[in-house]
């Protein structure tokens, strides 16, 4: 959402993943990327932002998710908030 300049970011978000389920077999061929990094600013997403995101694309039906960058030397995003949620 950041990189599209969405006014409303989880809108967005739900909107496009609203779209994806809408076409047959949408979600098999989709990878949901979220941004770890707001490359406007270059500072990185809040983990709760990122982990909001997440969730929402998971309870939409998207079962495909990927995040980028991944800095693992800063710890971001924290390992926490890259997990599969229980």
């Amino acid at each position: 959402p950041f990189m599209e300049n969405a006014r409303a970011p989880m809108p967005w978000l739900e909107s496009l993943v609203r779209r994806v389920g809408a076409s047959p077999g949408g979600f098999d061929r989709t990878i949901f990327e979220l941004q770890a990094t707001d490359w406007r600013t270059s500072t990185p997403v809040p983990a709760a932002t990122l982990e909001a995101q997440a969730r929402r694309v998971l309870a939409l039906g998207g079962p495909h998710l990927a995040y980028y960058p991944d800095d693992f030397v800063k710890d971001r995003p924290p390992p926490s908030t890259t997990r599969a949620p229980s």
